[in-house]
């Protein structure tokens, strides 16, 4: 049974709020023509967006998708650097649907820190993926994690007295500081696909250079619209997919096994952000979990679970918002597949999934799902909706033997800028 409810918020009225608060963010008027830059291309995983987080003397797990070519070397080296910093054995290559798989082994005696991959190919070429591989002397019992979401990149960079942007870089820089194992990011990067030329690149560019601790990324909203406005359509996720990779992932650290799960998960129909019946329906701002994604969570959780591993998950839209069965559409409705929020909660208690940490509405709030499930809602690190007072921020998170035993709100008012 769901319990509790959001501060501040009528979740009965969900679907009002959801159309009024999406309004709330003012378009840009230009349309994007650009095509998405290209920040994977042989490297398909670790990437920035999903690294490796690995003890020195042990491997991680690489692919690459190369196209006819071979590799001939591989190494580690730190952000900036000229020269290689940790050579890579890679050993026992496989090949599947048009990807090589090795484990990447890091020398022993490569120092803490986070680094670049690259790997040099015959022909003399060579792809770097920055910031995706972490090496470490241990999984720490004791540590921090950060959860960072809507940030929102270039809102308000035409107003010069808009000073957001200092909050955005604020927030990066203190969580670099605090030197997190890792950071969950949970979406919201940008606006909407007439900036998504610019709000790729800059968001890709700040979380690359200023951010330096091991980010793992789901997508929110903002980063999916399509615009068929224009003779070239504008498509999120084609830029999603060249930038940041995968939609969805899981990954370990220790005996904490983290979800990333994608919410906004609609198909092409349902992510037009400028057709009359979509906007109607409210799904620009509502969340969905499609048959595919949903096949795929059930099978990782439950092993998961098999391992006895503590599981925790993160998404940006907060999962009462959940549409799955639902009919959508005026003209011609369809139901959807996926689970539905009531569905999707008993699916989370009955795994003792303790933890859900979401965005999208830009306030701090907690609220309790279900006796095992707790929903965590993070402040936007860079844009405030105003339901409470002017507040930016984040969320650092206490793990103790994988289990959470803390968490604290780090806030930014106006006066911080």
């Amino acid at each position: 049974m769901v319990k509790g409810d959001f501060n501040m918020i009528d979740l009965n009225r969900s679907r009002v709020w959801a159309a009024a608060f999406i309004a709330t963010i003012v378009l840009a008027s230009t349309v994007a023509m650009a095509a998405p830059v290209q920040r994977i291309k042989e490297i398909q995983m670790p990437l920035m967006s999903f690294p490796a987080i690995v003890k020195a003397g042990e491997s991680f797990k690489l692919d690459a998708a190369l196209g006819g070519k071979e590799v001939v070397k591989a190494f580690l080296i730190l952000s900036n650097a000229k020269d290689a910093s940790s050579t890579l054995d890679l050993l026992t290559p496989s090949d599947y649907e048009g990807l090589r798989t090795w484990r990447a082994v890091v020398p022993e005696p490569t120092p803490e820190s986070l680094y670049d991959l690259v790997l040099i190919f015959e022909d003399g070429t060579f792809d770097r993926q920055p910031n995706s591989v972490k090496v470490i002397k241990e999984f720490k019992k004791k540590f921090i994690f950060a959860h960072m979401t809507d940030i929102h990149f270039n809102l308000g960079l035409g107003n010069p007295a808009d000073k957001r942007h200092l909050i955005r870089e604020r927030i990066l820089n203190e969580i670099t500081a605090l030197n997190p194992e890792f950071v969950l990011f949970g979406g919201d990067l940008g606006l909407y696909p007439e900036t998504y030329d610019r709000d790729y690149v800059t968001g890709y560019e700040n979380l690359r250079d200023k951010l330096k601790v091991p980010l793992f990324m789901t997508p929110g909203n903002h980063e999916m619209y399509i615009d068929r406005r224009s003779p070239s359509v504008i498509d999120g996720m084609d830029y999603w997919k060249a930038a940041y990779g995968p939609l969805y992932h899981s990954f370990n650290y220790g005996n904490l096994h983290v979800l990333s799960i994608n919410t906004f998960d609609w198909p092409a129909r349902w992510r037009d952000r400028y057709d009359k019946d979509v906007m109607a329906t409210g799904s620009v701002g509502f969340a969905l979990i499609d048959d595919a994604q949903w096949e795929w969570l059930r099978k990782d959780v439950a092993k998961a679970s098999a391992q006895g591993d503590n599981i925790i998950a993160f998404t940006h839209i907060p999962v009462e918002l959940l549409q799955g069965g639902n009919r959508f559409g005026i003209e011609k409705p369809e139901k959807l597949g996926g689970p539905s929020s009531s569905l999707f909660i008993k699916f989370l208690d009955k795994y003792k999934i303790s933890h859900v940490f979401v965005g999208h509405i830009h306030m701090d709030s907690l609220r309790q799902l279900t006796d095992n499930v707790l929903e965590a809602v993070t402040l936007g690190a860079g844009h405030n909706s105003k339901l409470e007072e002017e507040l930016w921020g984040y969320r650092v998170v206490y793990v103790e033997d994988g289990k959470i035993v803390d968490m604290k709100t780090i806030s930014i008012g106006k006066d911080g800028i």
